[in-house]
């Protein structure tokens, strides 16, 4: 029997109806007994993941063919259905510029066609031009076209211009298209059928003047939708009069731009309805089966994210009805090939015919799991003039097994309100395993993401025996992707897939928009791709480290000493020591742990090696990384140890402004390693850790932090010696603090002064700190001892002396065999080249200053001060006669104002008065004036900036805002570095050095530079490239000494609210405001097109535009400036 449908005759014979077929179902029966494979080249006018599946369904079941594939970038699932099918494909190819480079897809189709020629199409209109497409197609021996999805698809005017000329169309009629396409057809034809719909208008509207009529007649909200196209383009939905007419531009224009045709039509919109939808099959005889239905509920911006089939929890007379009204709706139209019937279904169950999409959908991966079916192989087959008999897809031979649920993995950022991100993926790796499959578009290591498509990188379609199985498998599957490079909505899908109403499968069709805490996303943490960004900018550019000179010199391995039993036997360090004085603090409590040092008859020792002793002589620069190497010996060779200072004080802001680690973190990780020894930290009385004083409540709640993180002991002082910023500390105490920071106490002074001490307070434990400056240290902390002293400070011998704390090994030899053993074993200031006028400029700071005592922070305002006088060619005498005039440093004025105390003999005057200008005084404790800080606030802005936030966040930004924000945009960009060898951290691997990082236990890096590549002319940049665990990554770098012209858009700064910044990358598609004109706050300025969307941009409050940056069909990046608006009263 010819096919009549076939003007070429190339199917030439069918089976009969009810012939007798021994594997009916099979694509190898077909073959066997049909003259399919005449038809020997099919092309698929597509683009992204759905080309490939037609050659795959082709490829699958010729398992002994030798196929050449060569394939550019169309669609993936497409080519797999044409491979199992042994048809010959062909693609098309987008000559625009950079729109199709770097595709992995080329590699799969026999033969690839460019379309049109370079520059004469935009990016998506290269896919619209459907009669160079069949230019193509005749030129080149093609006998079928599939469509695909989107673009040309659901054209009837391209269907009709395909059989014109003697193609086939793998697709439904154009007549039925006509009637079904349009949206507006279809709701009348489904009246005519018997078929519920939603209220809306009786045809399609170009005019907004029908829009309002509807809206005066059934109110809001409304929904307003394109006629010839899906996907959620040229899709509105509309709850007020004010938005109407804007709204029905944009989506005339997105429907245009997408269809080709901006005509629209409107309909009531259902409050939080389901939206299901049934797989149509039908064959050229009039015959139609459904493959049951699909839960397409979750979407945003009307576009589908996640699907599930079946349906959960739908009533089984509720399906029957729909399924049964879907066919009905199919034959009353004589439909051929893949459909899709969709509905609204309501909170009563209630379901509503929305529309029939007369072609293969995104979502269709789900119904072949749960069927079995390839539908997109059952297409082409159809096509070709088989009946559905024949293919064994008659509906009582058509069943459902398990659950399937697929996940459209998107370059789209959560956090800015899906706005799709471009750049080049860096890493991707696929998930796998077990009910999981892909189809792939643009998603491969290298591929470059631009705006002119859509943002699906992959499809990841998983099933399962339940609904409850296939919902983890899919986590499990999301969690094992790894996309660096560009931004991508896995956070948001997993969060969403753990969502209680996920869960018991109860999502209605907004419940994205309607459940704010889906954006409450914890990111991938992007480890490795970060720490090579940060060692591919030191292979290239060097060290960026503040202060460092020059590289290491020592580049070899640290070898770590053993630590010796008394048998002179190595001691098993591979776990902490668990005896200390810790146990008495942690078990008894401060009062006990006090009490227990009282009546200790040794001298105690406090080692300051992990704070004071390298603050004193390397400014502070000893990282977590190398501390926590010798934590463990630690923890055994000091297990007598009364404290550990190893936090707070100088190391607080250094290691978050110049090593760029967490002092939260490095408490934390330390307190992990040495859980015996009490840690004791510095707290600058009611500065904190600052450098001037904050509210009470900014200290009480760092301290409940730090005592919470692993902080046993706080030694308080204040730099001027004010009694009332001591006062809380002192009502707290329960150890006396002697602090000699200048190393003056000599030993028979502190003879006198301990003794003197114990004498009047016997039962009061007594702590002595000096500083070995005058080199009298060792002596004096023996004094100490002797006169009754319960501990004394000391450091490990090579940082002791000098600035530094008396040496320990000195302190214990003195003390060994007496009564007193305490038992245990054991930079860059800027101006080098002017030192001598430093030094000089500091003594009479010092003066100017009233001759304060000096000890950070105070130390701290008199350096700044001598700089600030060398800088500015000022003696004492000058700085006086123009105090009045000159601009000094903040640390100064903020000293002048009381911040950080009363000092002893009052402040210098009239220097004070003329320096601070008017400025207030305070002449009491600051925190009785200081306003309290919205911890709160704090919280949520650093959560709106950075995503995720802890308290110790909170505390780290009360203490240090500008230090906290520069530290966590380093963190941003290059990750944790804390992790990396120091070796590594100051100075680049040479090419061919392997070297380990360890994330975290059990989680090693191996790593190796394989080379750096050659400078870009046009960029400025250079390739680097490493290997991670036996896998090549790449990074690109900005090489900072070449001389590239920058032809980059200026960015927006998000701290100036009337700079105005791209919120995506896309192409200017209007602008609606000039220079010179006022605009009110929410007014569109301009509309961006990205990935078939488009956005208005608008103001961020009510002003005069100035300059506008860009111009109509520009293309920005995300951030890039746009306009400013000046705030009402200001200049242009």
């Amino acid at each position: 029997m010819a096919d009549q449908h076939n003007p070429n005759g190339a199917y030439t014979e069918v089976f009969e109806e009810g012939s007798d077929l021994k594997h009916p179902q099979t694509v190898h029966r077909i073959r066997a007994n049909s003259s399919i494979m005449q038809l020997k080249k099919i092309l698929v006018a597509n683009r992204g993941e759905i080309r490939k599946l037609p050659i795959q369904s082709l490829h699958a079941a010729a398992a002994t063919a030798a196929v050449r594939s060569y394939f550019p970038y169309c669609e993936s699932i497409l080519l797999r259905a044409l491979h199992q099918l042994l048809l010959r494909d062909t693609d098309l190819k987008n000559r625009h510029t950079n729109s199709h480079s770097k595709r992995s897809q080329y590699s799969e189709a026999d033969e690839a066609y460019v379309i049109g020629k370079r520059g004469q199409y935009t990016p998506v209109g290269a896919y619209l031009a459907g009669d160079e497409i069949i230019k193509i197609a005749l030129e080149h021996g093609v006998q079928m076209i599939h469509p695909g999805y989107g673009f040309l698809s659901e054209n009837a005017g391209f269907a009709r211009n395909v059989e014109k000329a003697g193609l086939i169309f793998v697709g439904p009629s154009p007549e039925v298209i006509d009637s079904l396409g349009d949206k507006v057809s279809a709701r009348t034809l489904a009246i005519k059928a018997g078929v519920p719909v939603v209220p809306g208008t009786e045809g399609a509207v170009d005019k907004f003047e029908d829009v309002k009529q509807f809206t005066d007649e059934y109110g809001f909200p409304i929904i307003i939708k394109a006629a010839y196209g899906g996907g959620g383009r040229g899709m509105r939905v509309v709850r007020e009069q004010e938005s109407l007419e804007d709204s029905f531009n944009r989506a005339t224009s997105e429907a245009k731009s997408a269809f080709g045709n901006g005509t629209v039509f409107v309909e009531r919109f259902l409050d939080k309805p389901k939206h299901i939808e049934v797989q149509l099959l039908g064959d050229n005889q009039g015959n139609i089966v459904h493959l049951y239905e699909r839960d397409c509920s979750v979407q945003r911006r009307h576009q589908k994210v996640v699907e599930l089939a079946p349906a959960k929890d739908l009533p089984a007379d509720v399906r029957d009805s729909l399924l049964a009204d879907a066919v009905k709706l199919a034959k009353s139209v004589n439909y051929r090939n893949a459909g899709t019937a969709e509905f609204l279904v309501d909170q009563k169950n209630r379901y509503y015919f929305i529309e029939i999409n007369p072609r293969i959908q995104v979502e269709h991966t789900i119904t072949e799991e749960i069927t079995g079916i390839d539908i997109i192989a059952a297409q082409i087959q159809i096509a070709a003039g088989a009946t559905l008999a024949q293919l064994g897809l008659t509906q009582d031979r058509i069943s459902t097994r398990g659950f399937a649920i697929q996940c459209r993995i998107t370059t789209e950022d959560p956090a800015k309100q899906f706005s799709p991100d471009t750049g080049k993926i860096e890493v991707y790796r696929s998930a796998g395993g077990n009910g999981v499959r892909l189809d792939g578009g643009n998603g491969f290591a290298g591929a470059i993401i631009t705006p002119h498509y859509d943002s699906m990188l992959v499809k990841c379609t998983c099933h399962g025996s339940t609904y409850e199985i296939v919902r983890r498998k899919m986590i499990r599957a999301l969690v094992e992707f790894r996309i660096r490079g560009v931004k991508t909505n896995i956070p948001f899908l997993a969060t969403l897939l753990t969502h209680p109403t996920f869960i018991e499968g109860n999502c209605w069709t907004t419940f994205i928009d309607d459940t704010p805490e889906l954006f409450d996303l914890v990111g991938s943490q992007n480890r490795a791709q970060k720490l090579l960004a940060y060692l591919g900018d030191m292979a290239v550019n060097g060290s960026s480290i503040k202060g460092q000179i020059g590289e290491p010199k020592f580049k070899g391995e640290i070898i770590m000493p053993q630590l010796l039993r008394e048998d002179g036997k190595p001691l098993d360090v591979s776990e902490p020591c668990k005896k200390g004085w810790r146990n008495i603090l942690v078990e008894e409590g401060p009062e006990a742990f006090a009490q227990a040092v009282r009546k200790n008859t040794g001298c105690l020792l406090m080692d300051t090696t992990w704070r004071d002793a390298h603050q004193s002589l390397l400014a502070t620069r000893v990282r977590t990384v190398d501390l926590l190497n010798i934590a463990k010996e630690t923890s055994h060779a000091y297990s007598n140890l009364y404290s550990l200072e190893c936090w707070g004080g100088a190391t607080f802001d250094v290691a978050m402004r110049f090593l760029y680690e967490d002092p939260w973190d490095r408490l934390r990780k330390m307190r992990k390693l040495i859980p015996n020894i009490p840690f004791q930290m510095l707290l600058r009385g009611a500065n904190g850790v600052a450098y001037s004083s904050l509210p009470d409540n900014a200290i009480y709640h760092f301290c409940e932090q730090a005592k919470k993180h692993g902080v046993d002991i706080f030694r308080v002082f204040d730099a001027l010696n004010d009694i009332d910023q001591l006062e809380v500390g002192i009502k707290a105490i329960h150890v006396l603090g002697i602090k000699d920071m200048a190393g003056v106490l000599k030993p028979k002074a502190a003879t006198l002064l301990i003794g003197s001490i114990r004498k009047k307070y016997p039962d009061l434990p007594i702590h002595v700190h000096t500083h070995d400056s005058a080199g009298t240290g060792v002596a004096s902390m023996v004094a100490c001892a002797n006169a009754g002293a319960d501990v004394v400070d000391t450091a490990t011998d090579s940082l002791s002396g000098m600035t530094s704390q008396p040496s320990v090994g000195a302190v214990l030899s003195s003390l060994e065999g007496s009564d007193l053993d305490p038992g245990l074993d054991v930079h860059h200031l800027g101006l080098g080249a002017q030192w001598a006028e430093t030094k000089k400029a500091y003594e009479q700071a010092n003066d100017l200053l009233g001759d304060i005592v000096k000890v950070t922070p105070t130390s701290k305002v008199v350096g700044d001060l001598a700089q600030f006088m060398v800088s500015n060619k000022l003696n004492f005498d000058s700085v006086q006669k123009r105090a009045g005039e000159l601009d000094f440093p903040g640390s100064v004025l903020e000293f002048f104002e009381g911040l950080m105390g009363q000092p002893y003999g009052g402040f210098p005057e009239p220097l004070r008065t003329n320096a601070l200008r008017g400025r207030r005084k305070l002449e009491k404790r600051p925190g009785l004036t200081l306003e309290p800080f919205d911890l709160q606030k704090i919280k949520k802005d650093i959560h709106t900036n950075w995503g995720s936030v802890t308290e110790c966040d909170v505390a780290s930004y009360a203490m240090y805002p500008k230090v906290f924000e520069d530290y966590r945009k380093f963190i941003a960009k290059y990750g944790d570095l804390s992790v990396l060898p120091t070796r590594y951290f100051l100075s680049a691997p040479e090419i061919g050095e392997e070297f380990h990082v360890e994330l975290e236990k059990g989680k090693v890096l191996i790593l190796k530079l394989l080379a750096v590549g050659p400078l870009s002319d046009t960029t400025g940049q250079r390739e680097v490239f490493y290997e991670v665990n036996g896998e090549v990554r790449q990074v690109t770098v900005d090489d900072n000494k070449a001389a590239v012209e920058n032809t980059a858009r200026p960015k927006a700064d998000p701290g100036d609210s009337s700079q105005v910044g791209a919120p995506m990358s896309g192409v200017v598609v209007e602008i609606r405001v000039h220079e010179g004109g006022e605009v009110k706050k929410g007014d569109p300025i301009a509309v961006l097109s990205a990935m078939k969307m488009e956005m208005v941009i608008s103001a961020p409050h009510a002003g005069k535009v100035g300059s506008i940056q860009i111009k109509e069909g520009d293309s920005v990046g995300g951030a890039d400036l746009i306009c400013k608006i000046g705030k009402p009263g200001e200049s242009k």
